[in-house]
């Protein structure tokens, strides 16, 4: 399974934003093997999330972030992943919160988009679904064609028993998705609790 931003992202940040932003603030405190060294870290990371071992990608990432705690907001956004893989939901909506916080410059509306997503996807799973709809809500404004984030909304709506706001969310889906696996079934739900 092919992780969230992939070794990619992580090569791009840390060779094109980190050392800017490193020279900026601690310039001759850490060199240039200091963030090498962090980098293969993040990419033994995301390595670990691909191969579906989270919780060692959790304390990778975790290594990554005491070292670099204000810098290193894609690996709280890849820990995040890799809590919810694991169904450790409050400390996924930690890590989220996190990067929400740090609102980081470099953080493009997808970025920021899957932060909220993925906390309303944890905030699903703990069937909070009024504060799950709010991120959602954020996502899907973040990233309009985001169809997790418009399917997980849909899925809390019907939680709560707002059948019409589901069915307007899962026949979303299913336009921007036409083979998404679980959107009909629970679109013929919806219809038929909301009578139609």
């Amino acid at each position: 399974m092919k992780n969230l931003l992939g070794v990619f992202n992580f090569l791009l940040l840390l060779a094109v934003y980190l050392p800017q932003t490193v020279n900026a603030q601690v310039n001759s405190q850490k060199d240039e093997k200091y963030w090498q060294d962090l980098m293969d870290l993040a990419n033994r990371g995301d390595a670990l999330i691909d191969i579906g071992d989270y919780n060692a990608a959790i304390n990778v990432f975790t290594q990554v972030i005491n070292k670099e705690p204000n810098l290193m907001w894609r690996a709280y956004l890849e820990r995040g992943f890799a809590y919810l893989k694991i169904d450790a939901f409050d400390s996924a909506i930690a890590d989220f919160t996190r990067i929400i916080q740090l609102r980081p410059a470099d953080a493009s509306n997808m970025h920021m988009a899957d932060a909220f997503g993925y906390r309303g996807d944890a905030y699903l799973s703990k069937r909070e679904y009024d504060q799950a709809i709010a991120d959602l809500n954020e996502a899907i404004r973040l990233s309009p064609g985001y169809v997790n984030a418009i399917w997980n909304r849909g899925v809390a709506f019907y939680a709560k028993g707002e059948y019409s706001r589901a069915i307007t969310d899962l026949e979303l889906v299913l336009r921007l998705m036409p083979d998404h696996p679980q959107a009909r079934q629970f679109l013929d739900r919806a219809r038929q609790r909301a009578g139609r």
